[in-house]
């Protein structure tokens, strides 16, 4: 009796309150709509002044009443997290400017992250698992120039030399990177390893060739050459990347089928002749 004078005394102070939905959950019937019984609950606090009562009513996520959850947080952070790491790295990287750009709380990164080393992370693991397959055409060079436009086009594109920061910075930083950054080169060697594989066992390069050494040619003539152009000749450099992946693979290819050169080649009886 004494608490139903109580709530009709709060609710007479506090009319914006649903307090007939509260009365049922605290009674165990069930307050109105599909919220439960133990997800609504009453705060009453102490008095703040004369005839006013602090009231608080809490619903809880699960109840209905709450703000609905957002299905492209995670893409929006994510796309968020990799420009301001792309343009600060990790030392300058803040939460504070990756929640305004996302436009979410920072609560909310800390909730689900904890911290911007393991966002970074999350959002570098989601990049690598979005990249484009890699479909075998049967032929060596073909495959190793739809390879290298792909390298090519990643590293023009938006993003692409973020990873070269990653790659960077899991040196500087191993317990930070080291281990994504390990992952991102198994994924790339589990692409570029049996390409040249299948190539030796169809007799297009000599059984002693290194995997490693073709892919490392390839990636690594790309990107020297991305680095080392001008910002103002890189659109034309993406102009011209069909015509200069298929130069840097044919390049690669006549290296390896020559094999190796002799330091010092066999002199002949005429290079000793004295007379």
């Amino acid at each position: 009796m004494k608490r139903a004078h109580r709530l009709e005394e709060i609710q007479r102070l506090a009319p914006e309150h649903d307090f007939e939905q509260i009365h049922r959950a605290e009674r165990g019937r069930g307050p109105v709509g599909n919220t439960s019984a133990s997800s609504t609950a009453l705060d009453i606090g102490r008095p703040v002044g004369p005839g006013k009562i602090a009231v608080m009513s809490h619903v809880s996520a699960g109840s209905g009443r709450g703000r609905p959850p957002d299905p492209d947080l995670q893409a929006r952070v994510f796309a968020a997290t990799l420009d301001l790491y792309a343009e600060v790295g990790w030392a300058r990287f803040s939460l504070d400017v990756l929640a305004r750009r996302a436009r979410v709380g920072k609560a909310a990164l800390y909730h689900r992250w904890g911290s911007k080393e393991k966002l970074i992370v999350d959002a570098l693991a989601d990049r690598r698992e979005r990249m484009p397959k890699l479909v075998e055409t049967g032929s060596l060079r073909s495959d190793l120039v739809a390879m290298a436009r792909h390298i090519l086009a990643d590293l023009l594109g938006h993003d692409g030399l973020l990873v070269l920061r990653a790659q960077v910075e899991a040196k500087v930083y191993p317990d930070l990177f080291g281990r994504e950054m390990e992952r991102v080169i198994r994924w790339r060697t589990g692409i570029g390893r049996p390409i040249v594989l299948r190539a030796v066992d169809r007799g297009e390069l000599p059984r002693e060739t290194s995997p490693a050494l073709i892919l490392d040619a390839v990636a690594g003539i790309l990107t020297n050459h991305v680095l080392s152009t001008p910002a103002d000749k890189l659109p034309d450099l993406a102009k011209a990347g069909d015509v200069y992946t298929e130069r840097i693979v044919d390049f690669v290819l006549a290296a390896a089928r020559i094999g190796p050169v002799s330091p010092h080649p066999p002199s002949t009886e005429a290079e000793g002749s004295i007379g």
